[in-house]
């Protein structure tokens, strides 16, 4: 599995080495963005964004098809800014999830390659 952050790539055999290489992506002072897939440019992916309380994420199956974002609390309204080394993102609030879900996401993602089931989706 590849994973590609701000921080660099990580390529990643192993289910323990993926986990190591996310929290080295997520020990930052400011948000992260966090693609993991087979390889640079393959799909299916995910992206993870937040910071250290919330994250949003968001599963791509093929490249220019359909694209899904985490629900969370749907009755939540407005919008929660992220901002990483390189872009700010603005993310509705009824999309983010905890940072603890988001994970079970990435190993989910990391044992199936499909999108995890652990959580509710939006199709965008």
């Amino acid at each position: 599995m590849l994973i590609s952050s701000d921080i660099g790539d990580f390529n990643c055999n192993t289910l323990e080495e993926y986990r190591i290489a996310l929290r080295k992506c997520l020990d930052t002072t400011i948000g992260y963005e966090i693609w993991c897939s087979e390889g640079q440019g393959t799909y299916p992916c995910i992206a993870i964004l937040g910071n250290q309380s919330y994250s949003v994420v968001n599963y791509f199956a093929e490249e220019d098809g359909d694209i899904y974002a985490s629900l969370g609390d749907i009755e939540q309204e407005g919008e929660m800014k992220f901002k990483t080394k390189t872009e700010t993102y603005e993310i509705a609030a009824y999309q983010l999830i905890s940072l603890k879900l988001a994970m079970k996401c990435a190993d989910e993602f990391f044992c199936k390659l499909e999108m995890p089931a652990c959580i509710e989706w939006e199709e965008l």
